[in-house]
């Protein structure tokens, strides 16, 4: 089977995102060494600790772009692993939909932290169905507001408002600073705090420039993550020409065959003088 890319040279997997059930997801990226999520919750945790010390309540609503199949719920909802949930899925391949529902149902029965509330936003829809269905997220919408011709309804305002914290864990490039200046005019009111992982191929300075335009400070985390293993050399070669091309060295990281990722976080300018984000990370 010929693999095919996408036009930012990565192996199109689009496949496996929108399937009514999430196992050949978890079989895909698990041998892939897909690790992302895993790579961003400790700052994603320390982040909605902080939200809850500023603004003095443990209820907090996080909003996941890009939510898939609920892999970032699950991991903060649920305190899980990558790996936890790799196996679960991978041992449910013969069993139905509804058995694998009923399964999720006893496997997410024990929340580690019932105060979080997960909104998903994926344009996947079987798969945001099963992250709704499974319990994982507590609502979500499939709008797209990357699209000229996207109308957010009043349920959608409603919904998207709501966010704390914004998160994204490897999907910038295909949603950009557009879906982030629509989020930010629904939840004007609340003033949300973001945090998007953004491989190093693509380039955060305009989004970031976009949001200070809106009254953000954007800090970048010095540690680089992992995301996956390249499918093939094919995708490795084409990642590599793409990072030659921004100026940027990968030498002993993706050229050893693996994307890497940068973390940015970006908050309102007094929230970010309140809470330095040095000493917020080191004191979680």
């Amino acid at each position: 089977m010929n693999q095919n890319y996408d036009a930012s040279g990565k192996a199109d997997m689009s496949g496996i995102y929108n399937r009514t059930d999430p196992v050949p997801y978890f079989e895909t990226l698990g041998t892939l060494g897909y690790c992302i999520p895993q790579e961003a919750k400790g700052t994603v945790r320390a982040l909605i600790n902080a939200l809850r010390k500023i603004r003095r309540r443990p209820e907090t609503s996080l909003l996941d772009i890009g939510c898939s199949y609920g892999v970032n719920a699950a991991l903060l909802k649920y305190d899980m692993t990558f790996e936890d949930l790799r196996e679960h899925y991978t041992s449910m391949a013969d069993i139905p939909r509804d058995g694998m529902l009923r399964e999720d149902a006893q496997f997410f029965s024990d929340p580690y932290d019932p105060e979080l509330e997960v909104i998903g936003m994926d344009t996947a829809h079987r798969a945001l169905r099963y992250a709704i269905d499974a319990g994982l997220v507590d609502g979500g919408t499939t709008v797209n507001l990357e699209e000229d011709d996207c109308e957010l309804t009043p349920a959608h305002r409603k919904l998207l408002s709501r966010a704390d914290l914004i998160l994204s864990t490897g999907c910038f490039g295909y949603v950009t600073n557009r879906t982030l200046d629509r989020l930010l005019e629904c939840g004007q009111d609340n003033h949300p705090w973001m945090c998007h992982t953004v491989l190093r191929m693509f380039d955060f300075t305009d989004t970031a420039e976009a949001l200070a335009a809106q009254g953000y400070v954007t800090e970048k985390l010095d540690r680089l993550m992992p995301q996956r293993r390249f499918v093939d050399e094919n995708e490795r070669k084409q990642v590599l020409a793409n990072l030659e091309e921004l100026g940027v060295d990968s030498a002993d990281l993706e050229a050893e065959g693996w994307y890497y990722a940068q973390l940015f976080v970006s908050r309102p300018v007094q929230d970010a003088r309140d809470m330095p984000l040095p000493s917020l990370l080191a004191n979680p």
